[in-house]
């Protein structure tokens, strides 16, 4: 599945993946929903989900044109350890972008860029992008996690962005408009399931969006065939229903059931979950289907089900369950006889050679002189 968010996921390794988000609109993949995946981390210097828009010198949003991007009228100098500001209407974003009108080069390896939103309530949200030696002339973004900034209607007041060269040397050429008001754009929200929590060092964004890793499905559907399956999944699909890879035990009823998920214990290899529902469903949980899965429902051994083409879901019936899911590695027990054997072989060189040594002297001694 995750492949189908990232081609690439597998190739450094086939036992862990590592997924690029150079392009946003993977984070939104709904295979990612599906997985229960809640967190996303990434590179504050990959590009920033969201809406851009370019604000004029008043604040207003310029028109969506061609000549949206282009560079400012002007520039203005700000040397290592300076801060260049200005004032633009509250409103949630996600980061801000300013236009370098040179290269910014420093030979501080530690250089970043600091971006400081002084809300209107005094409120400083920070957000920070490195430099890395050399950042080329263009637009950069600097992500911050303003979401929850009120405003956007006109009506919450103003609020100071600054933008601050931490270095011990280099200079940022800022464009600004023919006034001297530094041009930026903002990277607003968008109505996409995502919500940036975090932008020290790394961004970490919510996925909102994400089913909840222990859930009750009350229908489902089966999909044999693997590419029609993945399909499927990379699509919007409702969490009331299970994608299963055989045939469902059950037949879907006519009226799906309610339920809900009441309590979950979950330690390393076994997990203990009371769901309630009004009549027949499945408890699906967002952990990796493979051989070793054992479960139980009220007691009584329940068939695990390969679900949303990779994790897992037991089949319940109507009422309250509780359903207890064991991982049991194959060759786990084989494993820890052999190792028990081992050691009881390597105590055994480690004992007999002394005992031996032992008896050899004893019987050095009884030989008559």
């Amino acid at each position: 599945m995750l492949e189908a968010v990232y081609p690439p996921a597998f190739v450094r390794s086939s036992t862990f993946s590592v997924l690029h988000f150079h392009e946003p609109h993977r984070m939104l993949s709904p295979v990612l929903d599906r997985l229960a995946v809640r967190w996303l981390v990434t590179d504050v210097q990959l590009a920033i989900a969201g809406d851009p828009v370019r604000l004029a010198d008043d604040g207003s949003a310029l028109p969506d044109s061609p000549a949206r991007g282009t560079p400012p009228a002007g520039s203005v100098a700000v040397a290592a350890g300076e801060t260049v500001s200005r004032r633009i209407p509250a409103q949630p974003l996600r980061a801000v972008s300013v236009w370098f009108d040179e290269d910014l080069v420093t030979a501080d390896t530690s250089a970043r860029l600091r971006l400081d939103v002084t809300t209107p309530d005094g409120t400083v949200l920070t957000g920070y992008r490195a430099v890395r030696g050399l950042l080329p002339a263009g637009w950069h973004w600097v992500p911050v996690a303003g979401e929850e900034i009120p405003g956007g209607d006109g009506a919450g007041g103003d609020m100071t962005v600054s933008l601050t060269h931490v270095a011990d040397d280099g200079t940022m050429h800022v464009g600004t408009s023919a006034a001297g008001v530094p041009t930026v754009f903002v990277m607003k929200p968008a109505d996409d399931g995502l919500r940036l929590a975090h932008t020290s060092g790394v961004a970490v964004w919510e996925n909102v969006d994400a089913v909840e890793r222990v859930r009750f499905a009350p229908l489902a559907v089966v999909v044999p065939e693997r590419a029609e399956r993945l399909a499927l999944l990379s699509q919007p699909w409702p969490a009331d229903i299970v994608v299963l890879t055989d045939q469902a035990p059950h037949a879907n009823p006519a009226t799906a059931a309610t339920g809900r998920v009441v309590a979950v214990a979950d330690t390393i290899d076994e997990m203990s979950v009371v769901v309630e529902s009004d009549g027949p469903g499945y408890l699906v949980v967002a952990d990796a289907m493979q051989h070793g899965w054992n479960a139980t429902v009220d007691g009584v051994a329940a068939p695990v089900l390969a679900a949303d083409h990779a994790v897992v879901a037991v089949p319940v019936p109507a009422g309250r369950s509780e359903v207890r899911l064991v991982y049991d590695p194959p060759g786990l027990a084989t494993g820890t006889a052999v190792t028990a054997a081992s050691a009881v072989v390597v105590l055994g060189l480690a004992v007999v050679p002394p005992a031996y040594r032992r008896r050899q002297r004893r019987q050095r001694g009884a030989r008559p002189t």
